[in-house]
């Protein structure tokens, strides 16, 4: 597993982000929607406290008038409230009582009597309630109402008052008829706009004589903000307080340490070295890859401007000696041509011309060498035992230690293995060896290719510097000190590499050990 498996991501943070916004959000709702169900809940309750109440005022005095006395048994029968906004259906605005053909029964002496002793208690009760009341008989005629005008006025056009009247309790919602606008915040609750209405029967001795129904707009969530906006205020302060936090994990996880390789990078561009390293914690998977890469980055270009500075500095000092050694034989032969001989005039011939080569020479290197240097890696292979079989099927001072037709691929174009090859053999021969020995071993997703020679090789005061560029032994025979390291560059191309071995007790001590790729 990758070393920054161990930080998220940048898309899950957000994502978590993004998803503790939304449960906040959903939650919020919910909570709205829960709460609005409790105000409708609570109302329908109250509602149902204040028609039991009266339901049994209505049967101690029909006791009463019969000379009974009410039943002492309990008979526990608990009315859970159970309307809810988003599964009740919303029924239209209650129609107006009718009025009726028959004798209303409210003017027997019974119904008078009652009708009479409730009326008072019900206004009383409405004062603090602002519940609207009506009790009616057994053909839904209203005997008692909290508005007088509605009695000897008949309900039973209404849904809720039949079910009542067939021995069923039953609370519903409809639409409120609204005659003053309303204040603009209740907008923000449904139940402003509703109105619970709880119908119940009167029951004695198992026959019903009437119901009581009840209605009431249920408080609104504006309302009940203003009388708990302390409590709400501190919410409100709370979520505040977590949005701040989520801001600041979305910072720590993203700006921060984005704003700190921005610091890394100008402090990099002001020219400090190594100003642009890794970062210490970079939180998520894409800056720290990110960060990984820059400083890498940083890192080669800081090692280029090195190089560039250390190999510019090689070639001017390269260039100066044969050019500085012109411009001596040029000057000497402007001003003593008269006087020299034609002998040294002709030395001094040969030296321009030994230089020029060289400089020659050296350009021609230097050009190989930034090719090499500048290639780019491209995806080819070639087979190694068949370009070996190919080059050195003649020459009698190399031998192998496997056969040419086993095939063995590595990820080099034929023309670098080629290229590669026969500067280490040219170098071998150059060195006075007349046996030259190519042994191959197979590693994992590498090849070891072993260049090994009985030349005189190479002393161990340089054995360190062979592969440092314009480095040679034999600058007067018109050397660059380029071949060695055009080769490394040129199998560093490709992740493989060359190193020096010197093996004093064998018959070919020096040795060359490539590392080669497969694909």
């Amino acid at each position: 597993m990758s070393h920054f498996h161990k930080y998220l991501k940048i898309r899950r943070v957000l994502l978590l982000v993004n998803l503790t916004v939304l449960i906040l959000v959903v939650a919020s709702l919910n909570l709205l929607t829960v709460y609005e169900n409790t105000l409708i809940r609570q109302t329908e309750a109250e509602l149902n406290s204040q028609g039991f109440f009266i339901t049994s005022i209505f049967k101690n005095h029909y006791l009463t008038q019969l000379d009974k006395k009410p039943s002492n048994k309990p008979d526990w029968q608990p009315v859970t409230p159970s309307l809810d906004l988003d599964q009740n259906p919303l029924l239209p605005i209650e129609p107006p009582p009718q009025k009726t053909s028959s004798q209303a029964p409210y003017q027997t002496i019974e119904r008078r009597t009652i009708g009479q002793a409730l009326n008072p208690i019900l206004k009383e009760a409405q004062k603090y309630t602002l519940s609207s009341i009506q009790v009616v008989d057994e053909q839904g005629v209203i005997f008692s109402s909290t508005n007088a005008e509605q009695l000897g006025l008949s309900m039973i056009n209404r849904d809720e008052v039949k079910t009542a009247l067939a021995g069923k309790h039953n609370s519903l919602l409809r639409l409120r008829e609204v005659k003053y606008p309303s204040h603009i915040y209740s907008k923000i609750s449904r139940s402003g706009s509703y109105r619970v209405h709880v119908a119940m029967p009167i029951i004695v001795d198992e026959k019903v004589l009437g119901a009581v129904i009840l209605s009431r707009t249920p408080q609104t969530l504006w309302q009940m903000m203003t009388l708990n906006r302390q409590t709400i205020i501190t919410y409100l302060i709370g979520a505040i307080i977590l949005v701040w936090l989520i801001s600041m994990v979305t910072a720590l996880a993203i700006n921060h340490p984005i704003a700190a390789l921005i610091e890394q990078a100008k402090r990099a561009l002001h020219g400090e070295k190594e100003a642009v390293t890794p970062l210490a914690n970079p939180i998520t998977q894409e800056v720290d890859t990110l960060s990984r890469t820059f400083s890498a980055l940083a890192h080669n270009l800081e090692q280029r401007s090195t190089y560039i500075l250390e190999f510019a500095s090689h070639v001017s000092h390269e260039f100066k000696t044969p050019v500085t050694a012109i411009q001596g034989a040029v000057e000497l032969l402007l001003d003593h041509q008269d006087d020299m001989s034609a002998e040294q005039q002709r030395k001094f011939l040969k030296n321009l011309q030994k230089d020029s080569v060289r400089l020659e020479n050296l350009v021609y290197r230097l050009l190989e060498y930034a090719k090499a240097d500048l290639q780019q890696s491209k995806k080819e292979s070639c087979d190694l035992s068949a370009i070996i079989g190919q080059m050195f099927d003649e020459d009698a001072t190399v031998s192998t230690t496997f056969e040419a037709q086993d095939r063995v691929n590595v990820c080099y174009a034929s023309q670098t293995i080629e290229s590669v090859l026969s500067n280490l053999i040219n170098n071998a021969h150059q060195a006075g060896a007349d046996k030259i020995e190519l042994n191959l071993s197979v590693e994992k997703h590498q090849i070891e290719l072993t260049v090994s020679d009985n030349g005189k090789g190479i002393s161990e005061a340089n054995r360190e510097k062979v592969f440092t560029p314009f480095f040679t032994t034999k600058r007067h025979d018109g050397g660059t000190g380029l071949g060695l390291a055009i080769i490394k560059s040129l199998l560093q191309q490709q992740n493989g590499d060359i190193r020096y071995h010197h093996r004093a007790d064998s018959p070919c001590p020096t040795e060359f050990i490539l590392t080669l790729p497969t694909p």
